[in-house]
This record gives structure tokens, sequence and C-alpha cells, in this order.
């Protein structure tokens, strides 16, 4: 519902609200990006009034503009890439060389500085993750460690499954246009 009584510092009491969509200017890290705004303002004299929420969506708007301008992850790629190797956002930050907060920061809304998200995007690749993994593995705990190696073990048995069902489908392939059949 768009109405809803909000106090009016013009005309001093409550009055009937509506939120109007406006284009709003953001700077972020020195650059501007135009972002769809919803704005509450006063129905009896058209003042805005500040609602938190609505800006905190604004916000979010703008910093998703910045992350699709400059190709970073967002928030919920950064949670989802943690949760595949099964790490909490502490032991993820640990493994990665972060401050220990940063990788919940960043899955909360803040925005990530180009080499860290070029780091995270590394480690969508599981061959990448494991060699940052063995080299970086002694700052977690005996349990994330051997939880991660399950992880591991698991994607690797699965890729070469895949890997294998892959190859003998483009060898049978290969031999079915040559009428080379291998049947054994």
């Amino acid at each position: 519902m768009n109405s809803k009584l909000y106090f009016c510092p013009t005309c001093n009491r409550e009055e009937i609200s509506e939120i109007k969509t406006i284009t709003e200017q953001y700077e972020i890290k020195g650059e501007k990006f135009n972002v769809k705004a919803n704005i509450r303002f006063c129905s009896k004299c058209d003042e805005e009034l500040y609602d938190f929420e609505l800006e905190q969506k604004t916000i979010v708007g703008a910093y998703n503009a910045y992350r699709e301008t400059h190709g970073l992850l967002f928030p919920d790629q950064i949670k989802n890439l943690r949760e595949t190797y099964g790490l909490s956002a502490t032991s993820f930050s640990k493994l990665l060389g972060f401050g220990e907060k940063t990788i919940t920061r960043y899955e909360n809304g803040a925005l990530q500085d180009n080499a860290q998200n070029n780091l995270m995007v590394l480690m969508e690749d599981l061959y990448s993750f494991k060699m940052l993994w063995e080299r970086n593995k002694s700052v977690l705990t005996t349990k994330e460690i051997n939880k991660v190696n399950q992880i591991i073990v698991k994607f690797c048995t699965s890729k070469l499954v895949l890997l294998y069902s892959a190859e003998t489908e483009s060898e049978y392939r290969i031999k079915k246009e040559y009428k080379t059949y291998d049947m054994r």
C-alpha cells in the first residue's frame, strides 16, 4: 500500500503520504549513477518525507548499478560461492586472506574492491580454489578442514565422472561418423 500516515514537518502533523518514483543521482567511489528511487511525499503539501526503508532500497539499487557497471559479484553470489565450499563467512574471509568480517560485510551489501572481487571470482573454479586451499588451509580449524576436504573430493569425483562421460560420448560420436564402432 502506497499511502500511509507520516509526520510532515512542514504541516507539523501526521498526514497521509504517498510514494512517487523519481530518478536520483548517487555518487559511488567518485562515479555518478542515476537510480530509480521510491520517495515518500506528504499528500497535503507535497513535502518529501524521510523513509528509512525506502532510502535503504535506493542505496542498494545504486550499489547494484555500480556492481553491474564494474562486473562485481553481487552479495548473493558471494554467499552462494562461500556456501558451495561449506565455509562460514569468517572461514572464507581467512582463507582468502581478508579480515575476519570482510565476507560478512560483502554479503550484507558492502562494495568490494576489484582485487578482492577478482580473487573471489577465481574461487568459482575448483582448481583455483584447491590451489588457494592448499596454501592457506592452516588458518582454519581441523573440523573446517575436514568438511572442505570432503566437499573437494565430492566435487572432484563428480567432475571426473562428467569429464569421462563427455569424452566417452565424443569418442562415440567420432567413431560413429567414421563407422568404426568399438563395441567393448
